[in-house]
């Protein structure tokens, strides 16, 4: 941020002083058809949705997304897809919770309270020192409808806006602050309950839900990140045909969620640890 269009910050703030007049550094694409690759092998239900995810990405180009809207059926893995997007991109990603959100908590609150905070935006960039990050707004349509304490909606309106968010003026820095070069991306059950000029603003991608031919590979997805979580790098023995079959039964009578597949998945691990210790 520019310091002769910044006032002095206060103490709470002096976490963005150093932010004064740098010129934060840009991350680069790299890599996008391995980006596609293992994004596609961890979501094959997604692999339309992924397409139009990278669409905007240029080889070697800043990472810059047009503002996306990810919505299908809960479970599906739309906050998982980000966050593994940020991983493979090697860019942060600040997760936004829209569901408990209101105009200034978003926005920023003014300079003068006593607890002002910086907008989200400009605390994504201070957190992750870098211009150009992902912000996330997770569950975007259980954001309040009340506009007594602000609207999430109306307060994230002018950061979508590249003109605007170029010379934005967070309230509570009072400093301009160049935020043109976050990538935006929010998720949503249900894109009924957001108004027309929010639903304009984003390209709205459809995540669909997994089917049961999609079990095989997901399920071992899943099974490598339990080995990474419990400390054997990676390996744990593959699950069995009938093991298979046990858990299609369940995941289909669960509707197919990526989310409790993960809770089958366990639940067949200790099963069979189990098993192995009574034997």
């Amino acid at each position: 941020m520019p310091k002769d269009k910044a006032t002095a910050l206060s103490k709470q703030q002096s976490g963005f002083e150093d932010l004064l007049d740098v010129r934060l550094p840009l991350v680069i694409a790299r890599d996008l058809d391995t980006v596609r690759t293992t994004l596609t092998k961890e979501y094959p239900h997604a692999t339309t949705a992924i397409d139009l995810v990278l669409r905007d990405l240029r080889e070697g180009e800043p990472v810059r997304l047009k503002s996306l809207l990810l919505t299908g059926p809960t479970g599906v893995g739309k906050s998982r897809l980000v966050r593994r997007l940020g991983d493979l991109l090697g860019i942060g990603v600040y997760r936004y919770d829209g569901s408990s959100a209101s105009d200034n908590m978003f926005g920023g609150s003014p300079k003068a309270w006593s607890n002002t905070t910086p907008s989200a935006p400009a605390r994504a960039i201070n957190q992750m020192r870098i211009a150009n990050p992902i912000l996330m707004v997770d569950e975007a349509d259980k954001s309040g409808t009340s506009s007594h304490n602000g609207r999430l909606w109306d307060a994230l309106l002018p950061f979508l806006e590249r003109e605007t968010a170029a010379k934005y003026r967070d309230v509570s820095l009072d400093a301009e602050l160049n935020l043109s070069f976050i990538s935006y991306i929010a998720t949503a059950n249900t894109v009924d309950l957001l108004p027309a000029p929010l639903r304009d603003r984003f390209r709205i991608v459809k995540v669909p839900a997994p089917r049961l031919c999609d079990l095989p590979l997901l399920a071992a997805n899943v099974l490598q990140d339990l080995a990474v979580e419990s400390g054997e790098h990676g390996f744990m023995w593959p699950l069995a045909h009938d093991e298979l079959e046990v858990m299609a039964r369940a995941w289909e009578t669960a509707g197919f969620s990526i989310r409790k597949l993960q809770t089958i998945i366990e639940a067949t691990i200790e099963a069979r640890n189990a098993s192995a210790v009574r034997h």
